[in-house]
C-alpha cells in the first residue's frame, strides 16, 4: 500500500477522451496561400504573392506600419502547433456558447485543400486549478473545445501580429529592445545571451 498526492493521482486517472489529439489545425505551412485573423474589431488579411506575402487587408495601414514576412511563417508555426485544453463534453449549439458570433477567427487557406477555420466564443465554466478558458472549435472535427484566454488576446494584436519589430538594441549595455511581449525572466535570460554573444564578436 503507498501514498499518492492527489496531483499525482489525477495525473494516472486518465479517460480515453483524455488522450485525444487537441489540435485545432492540420497544415503544411508552405502550402498557406492566405491567412485572416479578426478579433476585436479588428481585420488582417495577408495573401501569398510569389515566394512572399503581402497585406490585402486593411486596405489603409497604420502609418510607420512595416510588414515583416517573417512573422507570417511565425504566426502560421504557432497556429500550427495551438492545442486545445480540453473536450467539452456537453452538447452545446453554437448561440449557446458565442461561437455563431464569434470574438474571434482565424482562416488558413492552404493549396489544394479547404479552408481551415478556428472559432472562440463566450468563456467557459472554470474548472479545478484552470486559467480563464474560451470555447472555441474548428473544421477538423465537430467537437468544441475549451482553449486560453490568451489565444483571443494574441489575435487581437491584428496587424501587430505581422509587424516588423525593432532590432535589439545593445547600446550602452541597457535592455535589450523588441523583446517587451516576452515573460520577463526570460527576457532577462535572453538579453544577458545576445549581450554576451555581441561581446565576443
Amino acid at each position: 500500500m503507498y501514498q499518492l498526492s492527489q496531483y499525482t493521482a489525477a495525473q494516472l486517472r486518465k479517460r480515453l477522451v483524455d488522450f485525444r489529439d487537441m489540435s485545432l489545425f492540420s497544415f503544411e505551412p508552405a502550402k498557406v496561400t492566405k491567412l485572416k485573423v479578426q478579433a476585436g474589431g479588428k481585420t488582417a488579411v495577408v495573401v501569398k504573392e510569389g515566394e512572399g506575402w503581402k497585406l490585402s487587408e486593411p486596405g489603409k495601414l497604420p502609418d510607420g506600419f512595416e510588414l515583416d514576412p517573417s512573422q507570417v511563417d511565425v504566426q502560421l508555426a504557432w497556429l500550427r502547433s495551438l492545442r486545445a485544453n480540453r473536450v467539452i463534453e456537453a452538447q452545446v449549439t453554437d448561440g449557446q456558447v458565442g461561437l455563431a458570433s464569434p470574438a474571434a477567427l482565424v482562416e488558413v487557406s492552404v493549396e489544394g485543400g479547404p479552408v481551415q477555420t478556428l472559432r472562440l466564443g463566450k468563456e467557459a465554466p472554470a474548472v479545478a486549478n484552470s486559467a480563464k478558458e474560451l470555447f472555441a472549435r474548428s473544421t477538423l472535427d465537430a467537437l468544441t473545445y475549451a482553449v486560453d484566454e490568451g489565444v483571443r488576446t494574441r489575435l487581437g494584436q491584428g496587424l501587430e501580429l505581422f509587424k516588423r519589430q525593432p532590432r535589439p538594441d545593445f547600446a550602452g549595455g541597457g535592455q535589450v529592445h523588441g523583446l517587451e511581449s516576452l515573460p520577463p525572466d526570460l527576457r532577462r535570460q535572453l538579453e544577458a545571451q545576445m549581450r554576451a554573444a555581441s561581446g565576443n564578436r
